[in-house]
């Protein structure tokens, strides 16, 4: 519009020079300057009914922001229209709408004093309407922000309080999620692929990679070492829960690329590399080693494992996984992926 504005300008300003004021261009530069006062709300005794019509009917501002320029351009009556014809129909209303609706209803510049009932049940509206976390900075566009910040903390305050209690007292066409267990999801009988069986020279790795005994599990973490400061909190962590896991049957063992003792944790050397890239704990792009947790039953079966660019350091997490992966774990016949792995 403000292009528009400066080229009509111009062309007024030649056809002034000229003689001849140019009636066409004339009334489109007051068009475009009345359009211009429009879109930037700047209030105007001047600016007719007729263009707020037009820049309705273009479908692109919603009616709540119309409601709020026509009000702001001087038109009351076509202000307390809208708000008529919002209100008739609640159900369609968004949480903008319902804060622009009260932005109007409680404008110093209404001349109908403020609906008491109305004003409450606009706040109530906004108030379900609101998912927290919210801030007063997330309306700062709203007049309503401005105009009544202690309406606007009150419905915050409101909405934060509906939405803890929506949550411990969820509504009946939620409650059906309570009696779903997603444990049991997925297919009855899943592939889970073996962990290769370890067939080199390395005495360490081949007691840390033999099959875990009856009813027990294995741990691996994969580490880059001391110079690793991610690895080093990962295996400090870990080595803090070493206890938990192994009373929940889980034994723990570290590999690392220095072979440096990574705090009581058995630790496996893999100075040259062989373990990660046997392991296919590797960037075979960038030719270097990354981090992995894997975790196997007694069947040599994988029920974890990941391999990442960084150490997983939310030990908490990974102890609820694998203490929840052990309970449900459905022994599959499928041995697929099962391979030996002879590394020198």
């Amino acid at each position: 519009v403000t292009a528009l504005l400066k080229q009509l300008e111009q062309l007024a300003n030649e056809a002034s020079k000229a003689g001849d004021p140019g009636k066409p261009v004339m009334a489109a530069y007051e068009d475009a300057r009345l359009w211009y006062e429009v879109a930037i709300r700047r209030p105007s005794s001047d600016v007719p009914e007729y263009f707020l019509t037009k820049l309705s009917d273009l479908k692109l501002t919603p009616a709540s922001q119309m409601l709020l320029l026509a009000q702001e351009l001087g038109h009351p009556e076509t202000a307390e229209t809208i708000a008529q014809a919002l209100l008739s129909n609640r159900k369609s209303l968004q949480i903008t709408d319902h804060l622009n609706l009260l932005a109007y209803d409680l404008s110093p510049d209404t001349s109908a004093p403020s609906d008491l009932e109305l004003t409450s049940d606009l706040e109530r509206a906004a108030t379900l309407a609101i998912t927290p976390p919210v801030a007063a900075a997330d309306f700062a566009e709203l007049k309503l922000a401005s105009l009544h910040p202690d309406l606007m903390k009150r419905i915050i305050e409101n909405g934060i309080s509906h939405h803890a209690t929506r949550v411990a007292n969820p509504p009946k066409e939620l409650r059906y999620l309570e009696d779903i267990n997603m444990d049991t999801m997925g297919p009855s009988t899943p592939q889970m692929y073996a962990w290769p069986e370890y067939r080199g020279q390395n005495q360490d790795a081949a007691k840390a990679f033999a099959t875990p005994t009856q009813g027990r599990y294995k741990l691996f973490v994969f580490a880059v070492g001391p110079s690793c400061p991610l690895c080093v909190e990962q295996l400090k962590k870990l080595d803090a829960a070493k206890e938990t896991l192994k009373e929940r049957g889980i034994d723990l063992y570290a590999v690392t690329l220095s072979g440096d003792p990574a705090f009581s944790i058995p630790t496996v050397a893999d100075t040259n590399r062989a373990l990660h890239k046997g392991f296919r704990i590797w960037d075979e792009f960038s030719e270097r080693p990354l981090h992995g947790v894997i975790l196997i039953n007694e069947r040599r079966q994988m029920l974890w494992d990941s391999v990442t660019e960084h150490a997983i350091n939310d030990v908490d997490f990974l102890l609820e996984e694998f203490s929840r992966l052990t309970k449900i774990q459905k022994n599959s016949k499928s041995l697929d992926g099962f391979k030996s792995l002879r590394i020198k």
